[in-house]
């Protein structure tokens, strides 16, 4: 059962959820709003804590991340994924990619290639420590394949969109392993 929320405007996320998907957008332009709630927050870190599975992709990473750096300004958000995010001036990557998982998660086994794209203007500050790669990515350009995302336990977190509607083995695999964690509150 899907059920939605909102980091700008709730406090708490649903009864009984047990996967949380943070998907693509524009946190930058609420990072003060999204930065303010702590409340939401609080309840994504406790049920993270407990067990909640967590698939993050760009925007949703950026949120994950310890915080949003803009110009001079620093915004505090989820500090799950323990790196801040720093906005830059320029498209850092745009297009169409291959992501081979590099180990079985919550998204699918070892080897399987994902396909999806990538668009964004920010990057980590850090590499995550005690963070595994998630993907080998391929563009279509035919560029040196490199590490994109990070796993950790039942979080997923990256740059990448995936296209899940054309995935439903992945979509199934992450259900699978939510509804596996059903009971973890």
């Amino acid at each position: 059962e899907v059920d939605r929320f909102s980091p700008l405007h709730d406090d708490c996320l649903p009864h009984d959820c047990a996967g949380l998907i943070l998907g693509g957008g524009y946190p930058e332009l609420y990072a003060q709003t999204l930065s303010l709630n702590t409340a939401i927050m609080q309840s994504i870190q406790r049920h993270c804590a407990q067990g909640m599975v967590i698939y993050a992709e760009c925007g949703g990473l950026m949120y994950l991340s310890a915080g949003i750096i803009c110009g001079d300004q620093r915004h505090p958000l989820l500090g799950i994924l323990p790196s801040w995010v720093e906005m830059g001036d320029r498209l850092r990557r745009l297009g169409y990619v291959q992501a081979q998982l590099q180990q079985d998660c919550p998204l699918g086994q070892a080897g399987e290639v994902l396909h999806g794209h990538e668009y964004h203007y920010s990057h980590l500050l850090k590499e995550p420590a005690g963070w595994e790669p998630l993907y080998l990515c391929r563009d279509v350009r035919g560029a040196e394949p490199r590490a994109e995302g990070w796993w950790k336990g039942d979080v997923t977190a990256s740059y990448v969109h995936l296209a899940l509607e054309a995935l439903p083995q992945t979509l199934d695999s992450w259900v699978k392993h939510c509804t596996q964690k059903e009971n973890f509150a």
